[in-house]
């Protein structure tokens, strides 16, 4: 602890040489959304189609639209009509917003298994904000 030059001592510039000091300053900011009153919004799923992928399995590609002048923000949820609930999902996408800037937004689902021509699916939008749960869109979708 006593050999060698102190901080104060090695920043000193000495004839001929130069000193740089850094001073770091640190900050963090937080995003804030305000709502003032009651402002409705409505969802809708519109241009689902299946896409292949390389490999021999699919998306479920879709379009989530907004209507209304409040922000989307919840859940896509891809289910097999008919099946028991305590089946898991095909599909799931959580956090899924649709902000009051834009007016749709376009997804694509990797699918949990390869679909057979004729199985109907089922694909839910649900709230995970004012109403967590509450199914905000809802489509069936037959395969081809």
């Amino acid at each position: 602890a006593d050999e060698g030059f102190t901080a104060e001592q090695a920043a000193q510039p000495r004839p001929g040489q130069m000193a740089i000091r850094i001073r770091t300053v640190f900050g963090a900011s937080i995003p804030v959304i305000v709502r003032q009153g009651e402002r409705a919004a409505a969802a809708e799923i519109r241009n689902v189609r299946l896409v292949p992928q390389p490999g021999g399995g699919s998306v479920v590609a879709l379009e989530l639209a907004r209507r209304g002048e409040s922000s989307l923000y919840g859940d896509l949820v891809v289910r097999v009509v008919g099946a028991p609930a305590s089946d898991p999902p095909l599909a799931t996408a959580r956090g899924v917003g649709v902000y009051a800037e834009i007016d749709h937004r376009t997804f694509e689902l990797p699918l949990r298994r390869r679909l057979g021509k004729g199985e109907q699916l089922e694909i839910l939008f649900k709230d995970e904000e004012a109403h967590s749960g509450q199914v905000l869109a809802s489509l069936a979708y037959t395969v081809t």
